[in-house]
């Protein structure tokens, strides 16, 4: 089958950039293969459905995302169920999507490899959603095919290796204007030890945050619980927070748009990288 196939838009519909300007929208991407993106995109979209209504969003396809995150015997539409229903009210939409825990997903189907381009759901998503979390493929950034020119802010997960120094920057070059709006999320790992400063420095993109390695995160995830460790979601809440509070702020300012949701970021504590 041609890559093509799960490849998104290229660009996105007039609908769906209006109905966007009132959601949080946040895409994260992976620095290079391993490096826990769909493991951060649960995580914030877990801390962002405590304070809004959100919608994980599969763009990667392969086994799905609601086998990574153990949900796959969850009832529910799947991307080629939501393209052949048509158009259905935002409201009734994200009532349907399967959940797990308080989060809608939008998954590819493994039975049913298709990955459709999401900006017609998109578009309904964005009338009943507080908050739409994208996991992007790293590969259709690069070529310029990823939805990334109206989310808030992206995300690139990168260990603290120097695979993930040369992915993060090949990211921020590839992404263009949306480079402003990027900002690093690092994960522990057993390889490589960069500190946390030299890895912003060296890839040039702001430190959100730090996710720190939890041996019971995997096992915990294929189980559909997603119980870390407290140090490793203390990043991604904060960066809902901030996320949100941008969204709020925009809405108090019609046709104002936040132009650098990262800038608003606090720094992570233990900027060493001890």
């Amino acid at each position: 089958m041609q890559n093509t196939t799960y490849s998104p838009m290229s660009g996105w519909s007039g609908e769906t950039a209006r109905a966007l300007r009132s959601v949080a929208v946040v895409g994260v991407v992976a620095a290079r293969g391993g490096a826990g993106a769909t493991t951060v995109a649960a995580l914030l979209a877990t801390a962002l459905a405590r304070r809004t209504a959100t919608v994980l969003v599969d763009l990667v396809g392969g086994a799905g995302l609601d086998v990574t995150v153990g949900a796959e015997s969850v009832p529910g539409p799947r991307w080629p169920d939501l393209v052949a229903a048509g158009d259905v009210p935002g409201d009734q939409l994200l009532a349907a999507l399967p959940r797990w825990g308080r989060v809608a997903l939008v998954s590819a189907d493994r039975a049913r490899p298709c990955l459709p381009p999401p900006h017609e759901v998109l578009d309904r998503l964005g009338e009943a959603a507080g908050a739409v979390v994208l996991d992007l493929p790293a590969c259709d950034v690069l070529a310029h095919r990823a939805p990334v020119a109206h989310a808030d802010i992206v995300v690139v997960v990168a260990g603290r290796d120097a695979t993930s120094v040369a992915g993060a920057v090949a990211l921020r070059a590839a992404l263009g204007p949306a480079a402003a709006r990027t900002g690093l999320m690092a994960c522990d790992a057993r390889r490589g030890r960069l500190g946390l400063a030299e890895l912003e420095q060296s890839t040039n993109l702001p430190l959100l945050g730090r996710v720190r390695h939890d041996r019971t995160l995997l096992t915990s995830t294929e189980r559909g619980l997603l119980r870390p460790r407290r140090s490793t979601t203390r990043a991604p809440d904060t960066l809902a927070t901030t996320v949100l509070g941008a969204r709020d702020t925009r809405a108090g300012a019609p046709g104002h748009r936040q132009g650098r949701v990262v800038s608003a970021r606090r720094r992570p504590e233990g900027r060493s990288g001890a």
